[in-house]
């Protein structure tokens, strides 16, 4: 493939990418006040799939990860595997903003050098410290 032909589908990851960051900030807006709504779940794990999947065709590799562990806890959340708490609410927010970040250093072609790592441990640590948890 040649360098016109990706900067054409670059643009439209970038474009795509930033829509659904769009819908799924507005609907982590609403899980702050009530975490277990059901459509709001749903509104942030189809976010997270889409962007999983253009980023995976991409060769985006932070940005797949993040997005499969997000849409991987959302979508245990919405199989009632997991509480939605604010710990949650938080960590998917959190993980929101550091996507916006690297999809900048897509869209400035550069490497701001986000490390993902301590991002994706807190994923399985609340994971891990709910299942030790009895629900009430």
């Amino acid at each position: 493939m040649d360098e016109m032909d990706i900067s054409q589908f670059k643009e439209v990851f970038l474009s795509e990418a930033k829509e659904h960051l769009v819908s799924l900030n507005s609907a982590l807006l609403v899980a702050v006040k009530n975490p277990s709504n059901k459509e709001t779940l749903n509104q942030v794990f189809r976010s997270a799939h889409t962007l999983k999947g253009m980023a995976a065709i991409m060769d985006f590799n932070k940005i797949t990860d993040l997005s499969r562990t997000m849409e991987n806890l959302v979508d245990k959340l919405l199989r009632n595997e997991l509480r939605a708490t604010a710990e949650i609410v938080d960590l998917i927010s959190k993980t929101s903003e550091v996507l916006k970040k690297l999809i900048e250093d897509v869209e400035t072609n550069t490497d701001s050098g986000i490390n993902i790592d301590a991002l994706m441990a807190s994923f399985g640590k609340l994971t891990d410290l709910q299942k030790q948890k009895p629900y009430p």
